[in-house]
């Protein structure tokens, strides 16, 4: 397909999807939320999961995917429960409920900020300006959540994966995962055991959206390597947790030792697991040929 209808074709795709969501905001809105809200949902997830099909460009399907099948869906099955940021007292402005839909923000108050345990950090200027000139334009009222925390000063994979990698997948999953299966587990399994369980069954759904991730970018059928890389490391980050409820604080290994640990161990699966498929693909490549046509424009 030529650039300019790969373009039409993605601007088309975010008209769908504006239209969608102000569907589920004049109708199952106003439907008792549970499954009465869930049925009036359900035909706008297919529709997310099926319009970034039409787009081949990796630069283009990516943020459709991400925004649509993953952020979108995840959002609408929380609001069908009356959780998440589209669930909200008094109702929200349907600007503010197409945005919060749509992209990745969350109102300024749930704000976090997370410590630094190294005494440096890389300045974010860039990153900065561009946040803002967004959220002036889109919702002032709102921010930008940001998707990485300096992942490489990470000290265990706990503090990778739930609080410095990908936080914007962190915080859905956390919500629409983690949450619901540890507060249903725990009353019948110990704390520690819910926690483990939901711990492990997150990391599983985040390896099978990862493995349609890909798919979407690549149009090719899934080997599961990237499934097994997040079997793993829920299995890994299980065990950590356990191991740190026996501890205790009786034992921790020096900072720089565990950050060490971490960064190896990241790098040695993420090589073997979840770069394999892509790689092998040719991935990589496609997305330098892309780089490079988008510099000749």
């Amino acid at each position: 397909m030529e650039d300019g209808e790969e373009l039409k074709t993605f601007i088309s795709i975010w008209i769908i999807a504006i239209l969608s969501i102000c569907y589920c905001y004049l109708i199952p809105a106003r439907i008792s939320h549970g499954v009465p809200r869930l049925l009036s949902l359900l035909p706008i997830i297919p529709v997310f999961s099926i319009l970034p099909l039409q787009i081949y460009t990796v630069h283009l399907a990516f943020p459709a995917f991400f925004f649509l099948v993953w952020l979108g869906n995840f959002k609408l099955l929380l609001f069908a429960f009356n959780r998440g940021p589209l669930s909200s007292t008094p109702r929200l402005p349907l600007r503010t409920f197409i945005s919060l839909a749509l992209l990745p923000i969350n109102p300024k108050q749930s704000h976090y900020k997370i410590s630094n345990p190294f005494p440096f950090s890389l300045p974010k200027p860039i990153l900065l300006s561009v946040k803002a000139a967004i959220l002036a334009v889109i919702v002032p009222k709102f921010r930008i959540d940001p998707q990485f925390n300096e992942p490489y000063l990470a000290t265990s994979l706990q503090d990778f994966w739930g609080r410095r990698w990908n936080l914007v997948s962190s915080s859905i999953l956390r919500a629409s995962v983690y949450n619901p299966i540890r507060a249903m587990c725990t009353p019948t399994l110990s704390r520690l055991h819910g926690q483990m369980l939901a711990i492990f069954v997150t990391f599983v759904v985040s390896g099978l959206m990862h493995e349609l991730m890909f798919f979407y970018m690549m149009r090719v059928w899934p080997t599961w390597e990237v499934t097994w890389f997040f079997v793993l490391h829920g299995l890994c980050t299980a065990t950590e947790v356990a191991v740190k409820d026996v501890v205790n604080g009786r034992f921790r290994l020096h900072r720089m030792v565990s950050a060490l640990l971490t960064l190896v161990f990241m790098f040695m699966t993420a090589g073997w697991l979840l770069l394999a498929q892509p790689l092998k693909n040719g991935l990589d490549i496609k997305v330098i040929n892309e780089f490079s046509i988008l510099l000749k424009i």
